[in-house]
């Protein structure tokens, strides 16, 4: 049982110790209530009979933490008890140590004694104090037992402990917890148990009871505590409750505040403690008449966002004489009200009275005198723009804010939620903003980096010249000035050191001034043991000294350094949105850049969530958004992920001294923060809406694909996307359009995982909004659906269900483009013929349908233009053949149709190209990818392919070289204009009388590449529709170089001038573009759209990257148990061992990067839960976040090394499957330096002097023992098919790296196969080996 009090089966409230045999039940506290013994395992009540204070006592003290008997009730006064009453006429001396040892009338014998009569108990409860501080609510912590007084130990107390002791002092709210003997030390005896409250206990006695000791507890760590000596507030004389004279309860004591101590900002606090709203007005002078009693002329310093005066700062700085006459006031009143309580009382006080109420505030100052201002209005708060602001209205804004007078107004960077005012333009006399003329209430033209900031005189901070040791100054008037010496005792240095977050006690001593001319702003500085800044400590006035700047200004070292606990606010800046940029940190009024180094994916979350972006997208290092012109924040932020706001998280005292504003840390948020489906029948159909930050917007038709949806379907849990009707088929939305193009793959849980595109972007109305029907919604099953009245069901006449009715289709606008979508619709392969009918059927109302447009290639009605509805008359009908029936469900069922659009019984992709729109056709079934013979296949079976991954229209069939594994189909025949492959006639699954050598493979036309025209050098070129074209120059800057050049894998950088085309005739494919810092491929840059430019013949853009390859390497990544080196379970070295990588997050952005990592291509998939199988050891990372243009995968974001979220286990490690060697990647193996090969000669790098790169330096390979099973493994590394035969093609120069080599002809690399050691031979370069392959490098597209 846990100490302390618990309720039992029965809803009893019962308080005892482990292996007591008594216990209070029923009582209000656990210290009284109705005593019940235990015997015989069984508990039971004492009859009241002769039960008194004497007996009580022993319960008391045997309870232990309760004191003294304070009452011995008899006669069932906590309730009657049940079961057994163990004991009657209980005589107890008063010294016996149990309940138990007293005499009694013997066990059970109880007479006619009835449980209406069961004795009760009434304890003190444990004796509390705070001793040694200026009053009875602040002090060293100490309590009563067993005869001494206690000190509790400083690590084990907390502020829910702290809440339990003021609240019993009668002391109401804790103000400030203090160790290591601040108010003296003790001098009886230290409890070294554990403390250990939960905040709600009404006795700490309820908390002292673990039995955990802490054996480093002395009189040296005793605890103090402050309390809130306000215990209570009223405001009185006024019309009503929320309005009047403050008064405020010290202790026990009721008296005034001064006028002069008062502000709004204290008003305001104290009109929401009482449940008032907020405060209009604070009028002084005793306008609410004079009160009695004393005058409490403390000053509090609140920041207006406090709900309770005891969570404000209390001041002695600027406590003046005051009197009765000065007694302040509060009102408190809605318009209406406040016209009432100014007649009712007779007097006109001038108050500015709104239509309701709004506030004021600047953000980015603890003592919010200095920082952004903001305004609240309709319910929430929003920023004010900078158009016409002057000096003026900043006064008006100090003024306002009793801050004092205007200093300057400046940028404390873009705030979020609405912009409220503009064009202000006060006087600067005014009492009021809401005096000032401006334009209408939310009527601006800004953005939120035009958010308007003011610096008032009252704006105070503090430091030390040298961080956590130099000169103490202040900051005050917009002047940086000094503190004097003048016998600063250990107090006042303590608490400087701990605001300043230094550690909790240095030295002091005097000097010189530094700053020459600087003001002496402080003199006599003394701070108390309650005070917990240096504004609250009484001084002589500001400005007010007596010291000499030569040798008495104040200097102190702290203990230690600077220990970050103090960061204000956090933004993103110089990025494309609010959700993106460089990550700044606010101190006082500085900003500061983070270090990449010190930046992970725990971090990233914090911000990303503080900001209200939803989550991370990409972390970039490397100043990816500029260098900053601030302070670099050199101390490390290690967040768990969880918190709410990044100063809640944990900081590290370790300062970085080799980051520089080289290093400062980039971030993407994803912006979109939520989504919905709105006007549908249900919450799984409708139009799609999305969040951006925090304004819901729609999404253009022509930016939405069914991978997107399926993804959004998924993220709604609403199962996989049915269709995608377009042209607002849900309805017209309002509000903005979004028109980014999710770059969606199919396997992302959430619409953030998605890559987000500018680049066909178009322009949108709300007439074109795009809507989603999912498995899960009504509709999936019903509207939209399609039936043909024939015995096979995929002929006859055809009936639709819309606006919940079966109704017959007019012929006068039907084509067989809409035919063939109904029988792609209802799995019956394609349409055959349309034909007129008369009416038949079972259709339910005479309302017939007219006006479908379809392209053909739609999978459902739906997704077509919708229908006008018609009165049916002797108009002929639509009726359809289509080229088969439904499909049967046996045991081998062919490819067909898709029975359920939610579990199709195949995937496809296109395996050797990043995209996905061009390589090798591979299909998924009974779980596992295979490929497709080219038997029978022609451009209408590719065009469907291109149709089903939508991209595009069918270009060619090639070959991209042989797959492994089965080959599921052979023998396909689509007619061109099915949706689905699953649509054609074919073989049965695996069936087939073909090699891999002839597996198929299908370029389309979204397929893109890029090259520079000498390697990593020359015109850049880009391949689109089947064609190379040019890039224009355009005045392209750097950050499209770099990704251009990384994206090549020629390094980082380069050099960029204009020249003439070397394609005659080439389109210019591209103009205008310009990457951002977080784009990862050129396909992301905007541009204009394709084959849209202004650039003439000699515009044509040349790159020269920084190296052609890059540097070597020993790896610390691969793949495991695949079956080759680019394919398998991740596993990465860290710490000299190897582990595995978790598959939170993982996708093929990560994959892409350890596929790059390895020299392996590109990534074909990022097979998720294991598919390779579990891996042993470590799992080191989790939750990987890669931006995709990471050199290796350590770089990317992720967790910290080891650290995994429940339940992430071997079961969940990540995969990767590569497309196999890449020649323009370095190839790397481990532990063993970097190789990489090629066949120079030929322009298609599939034939030539074999050359292999090794220690740094191309070279060749010598003709000794080399056969065709040696050029066979070149040739299936190099992906240039199959090998023709071994020649020469002239001696190369350099080292003859290898000889003697002994290839199978199996292997997957060159580097798999024996062979003497590197650089071992008996040659020259007359015998250098060339080889010459069958097929040329994918990008010349080799057409059958």
């Amino acid at each position: 049982i846990k100490l302390g009090k618990y309720t039992n089966s029965t809803g009893v409230s019962v308080s005892l110790l482990p292996d007591s045999d008594v216990r209070l039940v029923n009582g209000n506290s656990p210290c009284e209530g109705r005593v019940e013994v235990r015997h015989e395992e069984q508990w039971g009540t004492v009859c009241g009979w002769g039960w008194d204070i004497t007996d009580a006592s022993v319960v008391c003290r045997q309870i232990m933490f309760c004191g003294d008997a304070v009452a011995a009730p008899q006669y069932g006064h906590f309730g009657a008890g049940t079961g057994k009453i163990w004991l009657s006429y209980v005589d107890c001396g008063g010294s016996e140590s149990t309940l138990k040892d007293c005499e009694h009338h013997g066990w059970g014998t109880v007479y006619s004694c009835g449980h209406s009569e069961d004795a009760g108990v009434i304890c003190s409860g444990l004796a509390v104090r705070l001793a040694g501080g200026p009053h009875l609510c602040s002090g060293r912590l100490e309590f009563h037992h067993k005869d001494s007084w206690y000190t509790v130990c400083d690590p084990d107390f907390d502020l829910q402990d702290a809440k339990v002791v003021c609240r019993q002092l009668g002391c109401g709210t804790p103000v400030q917890v203090q160790g290591a003997a601040v108010f003296g030390k003790g001098d009886d005896l230290v409890w070294k148990n554990k403390v250990e409250c939960g905040g709600d206990e009404r006795d700490f006695g309820q908390c002292v009871r673990s039995s955990a000791k802490d054996t480093k507890c002395t009189h040296d760590t005793d605890v103090g505590l402050e309390c809130f000596w306000y215990t209570n507030g009223r405001l009185v004389d006024g019309p009503d409750s929320c309005s009047g004279r403050v008064e405020l309860q010290y202790l026990t004591e009721w008296g005034t505040v001064c006028d002069a101590s008062w502000d709004l900002r204290a008003a305001n606090v104290l009109c929401q403690q009482l449940g008032c709203g907020s405060a209009v007005a604070v009028p002084g002078q005793a306008w609410f008449g004079k009160g009695s009693g004393p005058i409490w002329a403390d000053v509090f310093e609140c920041q207006g966002k406090e709900t309770h005066l005891s969570q404000c700062a209390v001041s002695s700085w600027n406590r003046v004489a005051c009197s009765h006459g000065h007694d302040a006031g509060v009102i408190l009143c809605s318009n209406s009200v406040c016209g009432c309580i100014l007649q009712e009382v007779g007097i006109f006080f001038p108050v500015y009275l709104l239509p309701e109420h709004r506030s004021l505030r600047l953000v980015g100052d603890e003592g919010g005198c200095a920082g952004r201002l903001e305004v609240f209005h309709q319910g929430s708060w929003g920023t004010v723009c900078d158009d016409s602001w002057d000096l003026n209205d900043a006064q008006v804004v100090c003024r306002q804010l009793q801050c004092g007078t205007a200093l300057r107004f400046t940028s404390f960077g873009p705030g979020n939620g609405s912009i409220w005012l503009d064009e202000v333009g006060c006087v600067g006399n005014e009492s009021s903003l809401w005096d000032c003329p401006s334009a209408q209430w939310g009527n601006h033209d800004c953005i939120h980096k035009e958010d308007v900031g003011v610096v008032c005189s009252e704006y105070k901070d503090l430091r030390l010249a040298e961080g956590c040791s130099g000169q103490l100054e202040v900051y005050y008037n917009d002047t940086w000035g000094n503190v004097c010496f003048n016998q600063m005792d250990t107090n006042t240095v303590s608490l400087i050191c701990q605001q300043l977050n230094c550690g909790k006690s240095g030295n002091v001593s005097s000097t010189g001034s530094r700053v020459k001319g600087a003001p002496n702003w402080l003199d006599i500085v003394k701070c108390r043991p309650h005070d917990s800044a240096l504004w609250q400590c009484p001084s002589s006035p500001w400005g007010q000294n007596k010291c000499d700047d030569e040798d008495e200004v104040a200097l102190i070292t702290c203990e230690r350094k600077r220990h970050i606990n103090y960061i204000i606010d956090v933004r993103l800046v110089q990025g494309t949105h609010l959700c993106s940029g460089r990550v700044e940190i606010q101190h006082g009024i500085t900003w500061g850049s983070v270090c990449d180094a010190d930046f992970d994916l725990q971090d990233a979350e914090v911000v990303c969530r503080q900001l209200g972006c939803g989550i991370p997208a990409k972390v970039l290092g490397g100043s990816a958004f500029g260098k900053g012109g601030h302070q670099m924040w050199t101390e490390e932020i290690q967040c768990t992920g969880n918190e709410s706001n990044v100063y809640s998280c944990p900081k590290s005292s370790t300062k970085k001294q080799n980051c520089s504003h080289d290093d400062s840390v980039g971030l993407v948020c994803s912006g979109y923060t939520n989504s919905r489906l709105v006007d549908g029948p249900d919450s799984c159909s409708g139009r799609v809406e999305l969040q951006y930050l925090t304004e819901w917007g729609t999404v253009c038709d022509a930016s939405w694909d069914l991978r997107a949806a399926n993804v959004l379907c998924q993220q709604l849990g609403c199962g996989s996307a049915v269709a995608v009707p377009g042209q607002a088929w849900f309805g017209e939305g309002s509000g903005p359009i979004w028109a980014d193009v999710f770059e969606c793959q199919g396997k992302e849980t959430h619409l953030s995982q998605c890559a987000v595109s500018s680049w066909n972007r178009v322009a949108c109305s709300h007439g074109h909004d795009a809507g989603v029907i999912c498995t899960g919604s009504s509709l999936s099953s019903l509207n939209g659906m399609v039936r043909l009245s024939g015995e096979s069901g995929c002929e006859g006449q055809l009936e639709v269900h819309y606006q919940h009715m079966w109704s017959k289709v007019l012929l006068d606008s039907w084509s067989i483009r809409e035919a063939s979508v109904v029988c792609r619709q209802l799995g019956c392969g394609s349409a055959v013929r349309i034909y007129s009918s008369s009416l038949s059927g079972t259709g339910d109302t005479d309302v017939c349908l007219t006006g479908y447009q379809c392209s053909g290639t739609e999978s459902h009605l739906l997704n077509c233009s919708a229908p006008h509805t018609f009165s049916c008359s002797s108009s002929p009908y639509v009726s359809i053949v289509c080229s088969s029936e439904h499909p049967k469900q046996d045991s081998n069922p062919k490819p067909t149709g898709k029975q359920d659009p939610v579990q199709p019984t195949a995937s496809l992709r296109l395996v050797g190209d990043e995209g996905g729109c061009a390589g090798r056709l591979e299909v998924f079934h009974q779980g596992s990818w295979g490929t497709v013979c080219d038997d029978s296949w022609d451009l209408n079976d590719a065009q469907v392919v291109c149709r089903q991954l939508q991209c595009g229209t069918a270009l060619n069939s090639t070959s991209f070289g042989p797959g492994n594994g089965s080959t599921w189909l052979d023998e396909v025949g689509c007619v061109g204009n099915e949706l689905s492959l699953w649509d054609c006639p074919s073989s049965q699954w695996g069936q087939h009388d073909c090699g891999h050598e002839k597996d198929v493979g299908v370029v389309c036309s979204e397929f893109k590449d890029l090259r520079l025209a000498e390697g990593c050098s020359g015109q850049v070129e880009v391949y689109y529709n089947d064609t190379w074209g040019n890039v224009c120059f355009n005045q392209m800057d750097a950050n499209t170089v770099s990704l251009i050049c990384q994206q090549l894998n020629c390094g980082k950088s380069g050099t960029v001038s204009s020249a003439g085309s070397r394609l005659k005739g080439a389109p210019n494919w591209l103009d205008s573009v310009k990457c951002r810092p977080h784009d990862s491929t050129l396909w992301q840059c905007p541009s204009s759209p394709w084959g849209h430019n202004t650039c003439g013949d000699n515009d044509i853009t040349s790159i020269t990257c920084e190296s052609k390859f890059a540097e070597p390497c020993t790896l610390d990544v691969r793949l495991v148990n695949g079956n080759s080196r680019c394919a398998g379970r991740v596993e990465i070295l860290h710490q000299g061992q190897w582990g595995t990588a978790c598959s939170h997050y993982w996708d093929m952005t990560d994959a892409a990067v350890v596929c790059r990592q390895l020299g392996c291509g590109d990534a074909v998939d990022a097979p998720l839960s294991a598919h390779f199988g579990p891996g042993t050891g470590n799992i080191w990372k989790d939750n990987t976040l890669c931006g995709g243009t990471e050199p290796t995968l350590k770089d990317c974001a992720s967790r910290r090394w080891g650290e995994h979220n429940s339940p992430c286990s071997h079961e969940h490690d990540a995969g990767v499957i590569c497309t196999g060697e890449d020649r323009c990647a370095q190839h790397c193996t481990v532990g063993e330096g970097s190789q990489s090969l090629r066949l120079v000669g030929d322009e298609g790098g599939c034939a030539g002097r074999l050359e292999v790169f090794h220690q740094g330096s191309w070279g060749t390979v010598c003709d000794d023992s080399w056969d065709l099973n040696d050029a066979q493994v070149v040739c299936r590394q190099l992906q240039c098919g199959t090998a023709l035969r071994s020649t020469s093609f002239g001696p190369g120069n350099g080292s003859i790296w290898l000889d003697e080599v002994g290839c199978v002809g199996n292997e997957s690399s060159l580097w798999d196969c024996p062979s003497a050691q590197w650089g071992n031979h008996d040659c020259v370069h007359k015998e250098d080996v060339g080889v010459v392959c069958s097929g040329q490098f994918f990008s010349q597209h080799k057409t059958w």
